[in-house]
């Protein structure tokens, strides 16, 4: 049975709160919670039961199915795991160079976001600096000190 409190304008379902139940559960069971509603409830529009349910209606319609952009970027993703399998070491640059010798249009922009959001992207290397050494250190000390050689001049 369906009981709308009137101050708290919670769903109930068997004593228990749709919204507290609806927090925890993922995208896809949010969804079709909602579209179980419309369709038992045909009275009530998206815009009123997402009001009950106090969800974000923007949510709802930004996660209803994913688009065309994501489709495209769900095979891309698809296509660097494949890469990275054979060739581990390989960062943006060369998975793009890769992807564009096997057909795909795509720029290192849109490669290194796909790899970026799907945690493909390698370890940076880090920038190495090497001491000089005391030797060296006293020997380009000596070849200051000493007076450059004219031309012709004898030592």
């Amino acid at each position: 049975m369906w009981t709308t409190g009137a101050r708290t304008r919670s769903v109930e379902i068997g004593g228990r709160c749709i919204k507290k139940s609806l927090a925890s559960a993922p995208i896809q069971e949010r969804h079709a919670i909602i579209e179980r509603l419309r369709e038992q409830m045909p009275g009530f529009s998206v815009r009123k039961l997402c009001r009950l349910l106090q969800i974000n209606r923007q949510w709802y319609y930004q996660h209803r199915c994913p688009t065309a952009h994501q489709e495209r970027d769900q095979q891309l993703r698809q296509a660097i795991q494949q890469l990275l399998e054979a060739f581990v070491g390989y960062g943006y640059r060369r998975v793009t160079k890769a992807l564009v010798r096997a057909g795909w249009k795509v720029n290192h922009k849109r490669v290194w976001r796909v790899m970026r959001q799907a945690g493909l992207t390698c370890r940076r290397k880090r920038l190495t600096r090497t001491i000089a050494t005391r030797s060296i250190q006293i020997w380009s000390r000596d070849c200051k000190l000493r007076p450059p050689i004219a031309v012709g001049s004898q030592i």
